[in-house]
């Protein structure tokens, strides 16, 4: 069983090397925004019609910010603009920095990315809805939507689902041997 799990690894490796170096990474639309939360302390907008072409592959959102010392949630809607089809994700945007006891510290990042597995081609566009602490000053933020970006979760999916047989067969085995020892004569 270890031998056939090492020729699948490595027969999975091969189709994950192939699909990073096959993925495009185009960028199909960027644009920049300001939010400023006291003014629209739940701002929405919708974006320009833009084109994901090809087959169906992943679609990578990124949010890059202003942000210091503060936070931004983003709900994003990629929206099929002839079927009505929409994809929809939610991220928590922040980044906090400081010095503590003379130690400097950060948390969060200024940018986030999401990735969307498998939009068909078609023509979309993105409803964006913000929101922030409504004490902050405005935030500009750049949003670009980048199509047939590689994926490696199903590699990592395929990784496990390979280990698992042999693994519960050699504990299994085990199991045998040392209860076949219990009852030995011999300690």
């Amino acid at each position: 069983m270890w031998r056939n799990a090492a020729l699948l690894v490595a027969l999975a490796t091969l189709l994950w090397l192939a699909h990073l170096a096959s993925a495009r990474g185009k960028q199909t639309f960027a644009q920049n925004y300001v939010f400023d939360p006291r003014t629209a302390p739940d701002a929405s907008l919708v974006t320009p019609v833009f084109e994901l072409d090809g087959r169906p592959t992943a679609v990578e959102i990124e949010t890059a910010t202003n942000l210091d010392n503060q936070w931004m949630f983003v709900g994003y809607a990629l929206v099929n603009d002839e079927t009505g089809q929409a994809f929809e994700v939610a991220r928590d945007v922040s980044y906090y920095h400081g010095v503590e006891d003379g130690e400097s510290w950060t948390e969060g990042s200024p940018t986030d990315t999401v990735a969307l597995p498998s939009v068909p081609a078609g023509r979309y566009f993105l409803r964006i809805e913000t929101e922030g602490d409504r004490t902050a000053s405005p935030m500009r933020y750049r949003v670009r939507v980048v199509r047939d970006v590689s994926t490696s979760l199903w590699f990592m999916v395929a990784l496990v689902l390979i280990a698992v047989p042999p693994i519960l067969a050699s504990w299994r085995a085990s199991m045998f041997e040392h209860r076949r020892w219990q009852e030995s004569d011999h300690g």
